[in-house]
């Protein structure tokens, strides 16, 4: 369930290291005190159903959690949840409702889902039956718009369920004292199969849960540098503007820092000159460099730290490709896998501002 839409998107440049630090607001309502934590230069990735990027750190396992007084009913519900993904990962045009999928769930409560994603959210509710989990209704496939917005929810491309909810961030009291008492079920299912769930959220909406839109299976390897496994070999942080570039969604690595993921190494190479050019133009390469890494380095690989980075050697070839490419091996520790071809296209992309399917075909 959705009503509002979230603030827009800001971006970090990169996302292998670089500190954050939580603050805590504590804000008395009417019924309960309710814990809000607050991330600072938190990126945030889209405007979906009023989601934020979740928090990098463990908050409290329960957040802003109350009954109403007729205790049939639970307001919120265990916090950082969510896997990786991208939530609002379906955008339009609006499917035709004639495409969606009814599926049924271990213990026979049915709802309909877009056919890409059925599978994921229904394998999601099967693994929290089978721990026990008390679910009467899900609310699945409705063409509806998000209350207050003439956006699309992602029920209406059948991209998300309700799971046993009367309102928004409010679930019967069976499931939600249920998944209040039963949180690192509801996290590992979720991470398993990509789900976001609204719970995390700054407007939190518990009981919403969307398919993110990522197969981890393709990143999972760790044995592979995390800036090679996501196609991004600058390692930045996932960001609204990188849609352009295709990327489809992020994944969470070490220290809990998030990754944009990349359909293709060219697109994400794409994206990293557009994003030095962007947010780095006017600096010196020693402040880039610090600025890139969160201040766990300096400088670029081989270049004069005091040199300016000027719009016009960021529109240079010979400047951007093999300045991009030492930041590449840097972040990844050994060489580029990218070819020469690979990183020519990759300039060509960042020229246009976006990458499309053409851009990683092998030219003549």
């Amino acid at each position: 369930m959705s009503n509002t839409t979230s603030p827009a998107s800001t971006s970090r440049p990169r996302a292998a290291t670089g500190p954050f630090k939580p603050t805590l607001s504590v804000v008395t309502a009417a019924m309960a005190t309710v814990i809000i934590w607050h991330w600072t230069d938190m990126p945030i990735i889209a405007a979906n159903d009023n989601s934020s990027t979740p928090p990098k750190s463990p908050p409290p396992a329960v957040a802003g959690v109350r009954r109403a007084a007729n205790d049939n009913l639970v307001f919120g519900g265990p916090t950082r949840i969510s896997g990786s993904g991208h939530a609002n990962y379906m955008t339009e045009p609006l499917p035709d409702g004639n495409i969606m999928k009814w599926v049924t769930t271990s213990r026979g409560k049915r709802f309909q889902a877009n056919p890409k994603s059925a599978q994921h959210l229904l394998a999601f509710v099967d693994d929290l039956e089978a721990a026990g989990a008390p679910i009467n209704k899900i609310e699945g496939y409705t063409p509806r718009r998000i209350a207050g917005s003439a956006r699309w929810s992602q029920h209406a491309f059948g991209n998300a369920i309700d799971i046993d909810q009367v309102g928004r961030n409010w679930v019967n009291a069976t499931f939600g004292t249920w998944a209040r008492s039963h949180p690192e079920v509801i996290r590992a299912a979720a991470r398993k199969h990509g789900i976001i769930s609204g719970g995390d959220w700054r407007n939190p909406d518990f009981g919403h849960f969307e398919w993110g839109g990522s197969d981890r299976e393709l990143t999972s390897d760790h044995s592979i540098p995390a800036s090679i496994r996501f196609n991004n070999p600058g390692a930045q942080y996932p960001a609204e503007w990188a849609k352009a570039f295709s990327m489809d969604g992020y994944g969470i690595i070490g220290g809990g820092h998030l990754i944009a993921h990349f359909p293709d190494a060219v697109a994400g190479a794409a994206a990293n000159m557009f994003l030095l050019k962007k947010s780095y133009a006017g600096m010196t390469i020693g402040a880039a460099g610090t600025k890139w890494t969160g201040g766990n380095s300096s400088g670029g690989p081989g270049y004069a730290p005091n040199k300016l980075l000027t719009q016009e050697i960021l529109n240079d070839p010979s400047f951007m490709i093999p300045f991009m490419k030492a930041i590449a091996e840097r972040e990844a520790g050994r060489k580029s896998p990218l070819t020469d071809d690979q990183w020519t296209r990759a300039f060509k992309a960042y020229q246009t501002g976006k990458f499309s399917p053409a851009d990683v075909k092998a030219t003549s």
